[in-house]
């Protein structure tokens, strides 16, 4: 786990370079706070599980990695035909 300290930083970094980037920060304005957590937690799951660089902090737009995860939870995928075929793993996960 103390191996994944750097990783998990340099996505830190990331987000706060992102942020520091957003004009609508520097007005008052309100942010989505759910797409920047989206794009925080994907950002490490691609960094620390996979070891790739999901990009996805470099632009507005949804990088590859977000697009896949989106395709791998969509509806009629192999992967959410599993959570419903499997009920007892949405209750472990709380996915109900």
């Amino acid at each position: 786990m103390k191996n994944l300290v750097p990783l998990i930083e340099n996505v830190n970094i990331r987000l706060l370079n992102y942020l520091n980037k957003q004009t609508n920060i520097k007005t008052g304005a309100t942010i989505r706070v759910e797409n920047l957590c989206r794009r925080y937690t994907l950002d490490n799951v691609a960094l620390v599980a996979f070891g790739i660089d999901g990009k996805c902090f470099e632009n507005e737009q949804n990088s590859r990695f977000m697009e896949l995860a989106d395709e791998f939870i969509a509806p009629g995928t192999f992967a959410l035909s599993m959570f419903q075929l499997f009920p007892i793993i949405s209750n472990l996960i709380s996915l109900k």
